[in-house]
């Protein structure tokens, strides 16, 4: 939290300008009050000297309230030097995430050694935003004295500036299945060195889920005037009552609630990575070894917007990664690689 923060944003306008010029200049509050908890659970079994299996467990969840108020000048929407803009921002976000693991590794001896390592992971998270609030005004200030000071008379909304008040509602879920396996056999060179062959393979399978709703605040009949409480009580929302109903039989109306939601910022989006490998560690002396392979790549992800007038981006990418390395041991506790 803080209480003498300062906001500001700077544009070189046009592109030929040989400085930046000020847009935004506001002074800057903001607190917070935050809540995590979450646990961890390991466990290994070892049914046999030569085989291990594991599972891990993981849950976190946090919210955090958050409370911002900005003012100051905004001259990029408000170009008179004698208006002042103000900014709320009340927001509350949750998030939380669950991992579960498994794991194992294995040795079968009379399978020439052949060592086995395999997990399975399964990952959701999901953030959730239930009552996202921005409520923006502007006034005009005099000189009073010498002091500029707010004209009490002078608060209003101004929809051709920027938004009404509006209130978002989102979700943001993902769910991650992460496999992968390893596989290796040693074996021995023509000198006697331990060797390996190495080659296994992973996929990773992904999908992403965003929606949000939208409600602007339209004025009617109701003027802002600096009383945020009596702005948005019952009193001055919908069909105002009958003092404010100043000839007979019209009816006059207050604030009201308007969706302004947009199908294009709602999108589902899905990736699929698979992927496989396979190298050899090879020792060609005492003090020289090569490490060299090749893993390939499928890359599929797609997102598509609920606009159904845009259409879904996607990549279909298929990629070859060489890679060899040789090390070179120059004493017992320094080496020397050259990578490509």
């Amino acid at each position: 939290a803080y209480e003498n923060g300062v906001s500001g944003i700077w544009k070189r306008v046009p592109q030929s300008a040989q400085s930046l010029n000020q847009e935004r200049l506001a002074s800057d509050a903001r607190g917070t009050e935050d809540a995590l908890w979450g646990g961890l659970l390991n466990a290994t079994f070892r049914p046999a000297p030569a085989h291990e299996i594991g599972v891990n467990f993981l849950y976190n969840r946090s919210g955090e309230k958050m409370a911002r108020f900005q003012t100051g000048e905004w001259l990029a929407a408000l170009p008179d030097e004698d208006v002042r803009y103000e900014t709320r921002v009340l927001s509350f976000t949750e998030r939380e995430i669950q991992s579960l693991q498994f794991r194992g590794k294995h040795v079968f001896a009379p399978l020439a050694n052949l060592e086995v390592e395999w997990s399975a992971a399964f990952i959701a998270s999901k953030q959730d935003e239930p009552d996202l609030r921005f409520f923006t005004n502007q006034y005009q200030v005099v000189d009073v004295g010498g002091v500029l000071t707010p004209d009490p008379d002078s608060y209003r909304i101004a929809l051709s500036n920027y938004s009404a008040p509006t209130r978002y509602f989102r979700t943001l879920d993902e769910n991650n299945r992460d496999l992968k396996l390893d596989l290796s056999i040693p074996f021995s060179q023509w000198s006697g060195l331990t060797s390996r062959i190495k080659f296994g393979g992973a996929y990773l399978d992904k999908n992403h889920t965003f929606r949000e709703r939208r409600f602007e605040l339209q004025q009617d009949m109701t003027a802002y005037q600096n009383d945020p409480d009596f702005f948005f009580s019952p009193e001055n929302t919908g069909v105002l009552p009958i003092e404010f109903q100043t000839f007979p039989g019209f009816t006059r109306f207050g604030n009201y609630i308007s969706e302004v939601s947009e199908q294009k910022n709602n999108y589902d989006g899905d990736q699929q990575i698979g992927a496989g490998y396979a190298m050899v560690e090879l020792p060609i002396t005492r003090r020289v070894k090569l490490v060299g392979g090749a893993r390939i790549e499928a890359t599929r992800l797609n997102v598509a917007s609920q606009d159904t007038s845009l259409s879904a981006g996607r990549l279909n990418n298929n990629d070859w990664l060489p890679s060899s390395n040789i090390v070179y041991q120059v004493v017992d506790n320094m080496n020397l690689r050259l990578a490509y």
